[in-house]
């Protein structure tokens, strides 16, 4: 042992070192010198009312958003309603969408939004144009819907977003 690590330790076992000299030598006395927890701060910290109207507001901009969304599509049930409640940036693409709908199919064509849930629980909203001629003009116009608008503005958040046609 070296003469530096000797003096440490002849300091560490002296009489009067704090380990060596209590009445219960060999034991931890817990109550000494812990540091304590901050003491919590008493009320909330935010105004419970301030919440609550935050949550009201935004409460009414979806319900608004989505009665807009009424007078551009047909909603075949209260699940779309749901549906788009929870999804925000899908009832933003089906505003954006209808114009160009309108440009591949036709200005007086019905849009039916549809939902449709997997085993599994994951659901999909259609967008289902209304179609009265023949399969061919059908495709070709959704295939000019996906390639001139849809295909650059899909991504993660509408995912769950599908367009399509039904013949009639």
């Amino acid at each position: 042992m070296n003469a530096a690590a000797a003096g440490i330790n002849a300091r560490y076992f002296q009489q009067d070192s704090p380990l060596t000299s209590s009445p219960n030598q060999g034991l931890t006395n817990w109550n000494q010198d812990i540091p304590r927890k901050a003491p919590q701060r008493q009320g909330a910290l935010i105004d419970i009312g301030l919440v609550q109207d935050a949550f009201n507001q935004n409460r009414q901009v979806v319900t608004a958003e989505i009665d807009d969304l009424k007078r551009l599509y047909l909603f075949s049930d209260v699940a779309i309603d749901t549906f788009l409640e929870d999804h925000s940036a899908i009832r933003s693409v089906l505003r954006q969408a209808v114009d160009p709908l309108r440009m591949s199919f036709g200005p007086d064509r019905l849009v039916n939004l549809e939902v449709s849930t997997d085993e599994d629980g994951s659901s999909t909203l259609y967008a289902v144009v209304i179609w009265q001629a023949d399969v061919p003009s059908a495709s070709g116009a959704l295939i000019n819907f996906l390639e001139s608008w849809w295909l650059q503005r899909m991504n993660g958040a509408t995912s769950d977003l599908a367009f399509a046609y039904k013949l009639v």
